[in-house]
């Protein structure tokens, strides 16, 4: 499970040590990230180098939940059009 990047619920807890129905209380503290829907709407997985962000206090989940949506709708190609690299670009 340690080398696995996205986890499900379980794997979550297991990964930090708390009881599967703890963890709704720690994303509305700010303490674990959202999941990710991006393997489907009833797959929710989250990013265990994002959770090992927030635990540490690096990242700010808000800042976590912004970028991870970008992410995934990028990866979902619904950012089509947009170039892929913008360095050295000005609007």
């Amino acid at each position: 499970m340690a080398e696995d990047r996205w986890l499900t619920r379980d794997e979550v807890a297991a990964y930090i040590k708390k009881r599967v129905d703890y963890l709704p209380r720690l994303q509305k503290a700010g303490k674990l990230p959202k999941p990710s829907y991006l393997f489907g709407p009833k797959s929710p997985l989250w990013d265990r180098h994002l959770i090992d962000l927030a635990l540490s206090g690096n990242v700010s989940t808000e800042v976590d939940g912004i970028v991870e949506g970008i992410a995934d709708e990028i990866r979902a190609g619904s950012l089509k059009g947009r170039h892929k690299n913008t360095r050295g670009r000005h609007p």
